[in-house]
C-alpha cells in the first residue's frame, strides 16, 4: 500500500521536491512549477523539449552515425553526472514520448 500525503504518494512528492532543488542544467530539462487545476489534480509544469529522441528515431530512416551516438551518449552521461553530484540516482533513464 503506496503512503500518501494530501492524495499525493509519497514517491511523487519525493520526486516534486527533487525536481524543486536542483540548479538548471542543460541535460536535464527545467522544472517551472506545481499547479492544481480546477479538479484539484497536480500539475508538474516542465520545459517545453521540441526534439526527443523517439522521435528523432521514428523519422530516421538510416543507423545512427558513430558520431551521433557519441554526441547523445556525452549529453546523457553528462545528465547523469550532474545528478550524482546533486545526490539524485535516477532509476528510469529513457528516451522521451
Amino acid at each position: 500500500m503506496k503512503e500518501e500525503f494530501n492524495g499525493l504518494s509519497t514517491s511523487t512528492l519525493r520526486e516534486i521536491s527533487i525536481l524543486m532543488s536542483l540548479p538548471q542544467h542543460p541535460a536535464i530539462v527545467e522544472f517551472k512549477e506545481v499547479v492544481l487545476d480546477d479538479w484539484d489534480r497536480v500539475l508538474v509544469v516542465m520545459e517545453h523539449v521540441e526534439n526527443d529522441l523517439a522521435r528523432f528515431m521514428a523519422v530516421k530512416r538510416q543507423p545512427l552515425r558513430p558520431s551521433e551516438v557519441k554526441c547523445m551518449m556525452k549529453q546523457l552521461l553528462e545528465g547523469v553526472k550532474f545528478l550524482h553530484e546533486n545526490g539524485v540516482m535516477h532509476r528510469d533513464l529513457k528516451q522521451t514520448f
